[in-house]
């Protein structure tokens, strides 16, 4: 059985029918870091996380899928970066999602030449 981590990640990857999978997943997941766990709700979230991993598992074995941690984004093999460390990742952006305009880029950018850093 997938953990919720490797069914999200096979969710993102590829086009399902499970339709709200994720999301259902998702809230359980917080759902049950949030409720004590011998409440009502815990166990109903245990329920249902249970019961939508066993979907997400029947599609994913059904097309034959292997979690080898390939990065759909990147097409090569994910990397298990660890905060305060350093990370396979040599390019990209991170944007705040309400405002685009406010991103971190790496590399970073002093190191083009003819570009001029205000603030760093």
């Amino acid at each position: 059985m997938m953990t919720s981590d490797e069914a999200i990640k096979f969710l993102l990857a590829n086009n399902t029918e499970l339709g709200t999978s994720l999301n259902t997943i998702m809230t359980s997941e917080r759902a049950l870091r949030v409720f004590p766990s011998d409440s009502l709700a815990h166990q109903t979230h245990r329920q249902i996380l249970d019961s939508e991993l066993e979907k997400v598992n029947e599609v994913a074995t059904r097309q034959g899928y292997e979690n080898v941690g390939i990065d759909p984004a990147l097409g090569k093999a994910a990397c298990d970066c660890e905060a305060g460390e350093p990370c396979c990742m040599e390019s990209g952006f991170v944007a705040d999602g309400e405002d685009v305009s406010r991103k971190v880029l790496w590399p970073s950018l002093r190191h083009h030449s003819g570009l001029k850093i205000i603030f760093w």
